[in-house]
């Protein structure tokens, strides 16, 4: 069995699946979540996610109040 160590002078993109978590702050993580050391390269990739996700949300709530 390996271990695994997160470091302090790293950064880390962290996945999961968000639950209720009992209305507790902060981030929970389990053996599911997957735990990779941050890329510099992603950066640009993630700004132009949120964007997207952004844009989709706001077509979403117009065709929303249309209807």
């Amino acid at each position: 069995m390996t271990k695994n160590i997160i470091q302090i002078s790293r950064s880390y993109l962290i996945l999961g699946q968000e639950s209720d978590g009992g209305g507790q702050g902060g981030l929970t993580v389990t053996q599911r979540s997957i735990v990779i050391e941050w890329r510099d390269e992603w950066h640009h990739r993630m700004r132009r996610l949120k964007r997207r996700a952004r844009s989709c949300h706001r077509t979403n709530s117009r065709h929303t109040k249309e209807n």
